[in-house]
């Protein structure tokens, strides 16, 4: 292994750092997989469009939004 110097990157940190770099994009990507499946982007999004007119609270807004996707008949035929 060589010496590191003040301004220069050993190959070994290199390739350490390219890993951590990875995992943290698979990280995020884990994370927005997650947010997508419970809802939170569209409560965000809720949140954006209503502003500040007496929004509702997460929970409630989730429970509405699961009420109208499968309140109504959900089949092909």
């Amino acid at each position: 292994m060589t010496k590191t110097s003040k301004y220069k990157v050993i190959p070994a940190q290199a390739g350490i750092q390219k890993k951590n770099i990875k995992m943290k994009k698979f990280r995020e990507f884990l994370l927005l997989i997650r947010d997508t499946i419970r809802g939170d982007f569209a409560y965000k999004n809720y949140l954006k469009h209503c502003g500040k007119n007496n929004p509702l609270d997460r929970k409630t807004f989730l429970r509405n939004r699961q009420k109208a996707r499968w309140d109504k008949v959900n089949r092909c035929c």
